[in-house]
This record gives structure tokens, C-alpha cells and sequence, in this order.
């Protein structure tokens, strides 16, 4: 593979402001890639997306795209790329089994370990910065539950009651390169959260019923969506955590209705285009 070559528990106030107005992207469509349909999974800060590529058997091949090149690749799948393009995947021959593998450019991969007692680990994620990993693991009573792996230890995220029923977890979607991870709780309500320095802060995107994060770039701006039950309302939205300001971004149909996989430094959003596969790039106007 040659990426290189082709390319605790708070409510934030914050949560209750009004949501901006969005500025106009433009959108690109990708359905396939080398002729197998194109499942998108990851995005770093760069703007590389990395997943699968797939025909009607299954998994064919590992999937790359950046800057309009797409590239598939035989030996594996991939689940995220770090800043520094380090590859969490898995090899195909063992990618049902929750086998996962960090690879560096250019360097041989390395087998990831298991949460301790769990029957399975997904990694997402990596902060190269700091040498962490995000992912999620799957205990015999359910999961996901969020962890994060570094120097040799895993830190799980809460995910029971004091009695130690599995009353709500944290399910992590995505790291920066800061140390900040995202992704959602799931409780008595469903709401994005933001885990940094040890505080875990929840947010919900102003009047939603749901609320989903999905990505964060290296500037602290979350991408995800929102549902309004009542009224069936949904769209997408990014958040800065360094201004506590919602932005709707009020996709047009198709796009407001795909599920986002990641947001680059420059803004751009890779989107997956339906569970049917295929994907979509969603690029803000220049500045």
C-alpha cells in the first residue's frame, strides 16, 4: 500500500444557542471505485477517505480516496487513517473476526490487542500526537462501549449505573489529533458527546430529538446530524467547540438525508452516500 503516493456528565449551555446559517457546498457524487461500490468510513484531517469497496459477494477490496483519485486494495479494508496517515485495517482474509492491524506507511502492520475480557475490539481511530487509539468493544451482554488504547492500557468510557447495569453507554465515532474524542450516547436520550482531558460533556443540537456526532476535525469543528421526532426534521450540522456555535447545514435531498463519516481541517465532509453504499464530498465555498 502506498498512500503517501497518491496522496462527569455535562450539559453544555452552549447546547440551547440558535444554530447559524450555513454557507452553499457543492457536492460530488462517488458510487464506485475501480468498478466495486464504494463504502467510505473514514476521513482525516487532510481529506484522505479511507473504507471498502464492495460487490454483491461482499468486501472486494480496501478502499482510498483523496483529492478525486480513488484506489482499491487487495490485501485489506480500512476502518480510519490518522493525520499522519497511519491505517487502522484489517486483512481480508480475517476482516469478519475483529482482527485489527495498525499500519504505518510504509511499514509492516502490527496486530492490534482486544479489550481485556471482551469478545471483540473495533478500532476507529488514532491521535498520533499523543500515540492513542479509539475504538469500541463488545462484551457478552452487548456493546458497543467506547475505549481508548495507549502505551499498552485500555481506558473504557462509562457504560452502566452505579449497580453496574449496562443502563447507557458511549459509543466513540471519531479522534483528532488534539486528544478530543466525539461520538454518541445512547440513554434515556440520544446525544452527541466530546470526551477531552477526562470530562465528558453531552450536547444536543438545539429542539432535536436525536442528536449524532460522526467526526471531528484538528480545529474542533464535530459533524453530524440531528432528528426532530415531532416533526421528522432532520438534517446535518457542524459545531466549533471553540465557539460553542451550531451551524445547520441544511443539505439539499440527497445529501441531508446521508450518514457523514468525517470532516477535513479545510472543511470538507465525506459522506456516505446510502447503506447501499457509495459516497458523496461535500465541499464548503473558499474562503
Amino acid at each position: 500500500m502506498k498512500l503517501r503516493a497518491f496522496i462527569l456528565l455535562t450539559i453544555a449551555s452552549a447546547a440551547f444557542s440558535l444554530p447559524l446559517a450555513a454557507q452553499t457546498y457543492t457536492f460530488q457524487t462517488i458510487l464506485e471505485c475501480n468498478s466495486l461500490t464504494a463504502f467510505p468510513v473514514a476521513m482525516n484531517g487532510s481529506g484522505v477517505v479511507v473504507g471498502s469497496a464492495h460487490n454483491i459477494f461482499g468486501p472486494g477490496a480496501g478502499m482510498i480516496y483523496y483529492n478525486g483519485t480513488c484506489q482499491t486494495y487487495d490485501e485489506a479494508v480500512f476502518y480510519g487513517v490518522s493525520d499522519t496517515d497511519w491505517l487502522l485495517e484489517s486483512p481480508l482474509a480475517f476482516s469478519v473476526g475483529n482482527t485489527y492491524f495498525l499500519a504505518e506507511p510504509g511499514g509492516k502492520p502490527a496486530a492490534l490487542p482486544t479489550y481485556p475480557g471482551a469478545q471483540g475490539t473495533d478500532y476507529c481511530c488514532m491521535d498520533t500526537a499523543a500515540g492513542v487509539l479509539a475504538g469500541n468493544y463488545y462484551t457478552t451482554g452487548g456493546g458497543p462501549i467506547g475505549c481508548l488504547y495507549q502505551n499498552g492500557t485500555f481506558t473504557s468510557l462509562p457504560w452502566s449505573d452505579a449497580s453496574g447495569s449496562p443502563s447507557y453507554m458511549y459509543t466513540i465515532t471519531a479522534l483528532n489529533n488534539t486528544g478530543i474524542t466525539v461520538g454518541n450516547y445512547e440513554g434515556a436520550e440520544q446525544l452527541g458527546f466530546v470526551y477531552a482531558k477526562g470530562k465528558m460533556t453531552l450536547l444536543s443540537y438545539p429542539g432535536a430529538t436525536y442528536t449524532y456526532f460522526y467526526g471531528i476535525n484538528d480545529y474542533g469543528v464535530i459533524v453530524g446530524s440531528y432528528n426532530v421526532k415531532a416533526t421528522g426534521v432532520s438534517n446535518l450540522f457542524l459545531y466549533s467547540l471553540a465557539t460553542a456555535k451550531w451551524t445547520n447545514l441544511d443539505f439539499p435531498y440527497p445529501y441531508d438525508n446521508m450518514t457523514p463519516v468525517g470532516i477535513s481541517n479545510a472543511g470538507v465532509i465525506a459522506l456516505q452516500y446510502s447503506a447501499s453504499g457509495g459516497m458523496a464530498i461535500a465541499t464548503p465555498p473558499s474562503k
